[in-house]
């Protein structure tokens, strides 16, 4: 059906005067998701880089190299 009007459409030369109209909630609405994602992608960083400098921290205290400052 789609594709029959379409040809429909384009053989006859119908023109589309009125511009598609969204509804704002919609458009509004991916903000919320995108800075959920960010939110998460924020945290595994963060926690990485925790994780990251808590085991380098180790290795400098089982070698002697922690200096009693830091």
């Amino acid at each position: 059906f789609g594709a029959e009007t379409t040809w429909s459409f384009y053989t006859r030369g119908i023109p589309v005067i009125k511009v598609l109209e969204v509804p704002k909630f919609l458009l509004l609405g991916v903000i919320p998701f995108g800075s959920l994602f960010l939110i998460i992608q924020f945290i595994k960083r963060v926690r990485g880089l925790y994780e990251a400098f808590s085991s380098e921290r180790i290795m400098q205290k089982e070698s002697g190299e922690l200096k009693s400052g830091l």
